[in-house]
């Protein structure tokens, strides 16, 4: 609980805020032209038969697809896999951000 997530959240705004409307909440920013993507609280569904796990991936693939065009993409990702063991998170956390690293 130590606001993890709203600094995140903060930085996305922010960066959108700059790009479409030219300022942000902050004394001074340099901000690249880059489209935000973010994964924060991935949603599940009983209906549509999505776990919260899926649902977490389809994002990162997307991500890690988005990538594959190129240019600069500012990613928002909140607690990655939280939803699996600490050892498994990590290495999978580890293999994407080296993925989108590349």
């Amino acid at each position: 609980m130590a606001g993890k997530t709203t600094f995140i959240k903060m930085l996305a705004s922010n960066a959108i805020l700059a790009q479409t409307v030219g300022f942000c909440l902050a004394t001074a920013a340099t901000v690249p032209r880059s489209t935000v993507m973010a994964s924060i609280h991935g949603a599940h569904s009983v209906k549509s038969g999505k776990s919260h796990y899926f649902a977490e991936i389809e994002t990162i693939d997307g991500f890690i697809r988005e990538r594959a065009y190129g240019g600069i993409k500012m990613l928002a990702i909140d607690e990655p896999f939280s939803g699996t063991n600490t050892v498994e998170r990590i290495a999978i956390a580890r293999a994407v951000l080296e993925s989108l690293g590349e």
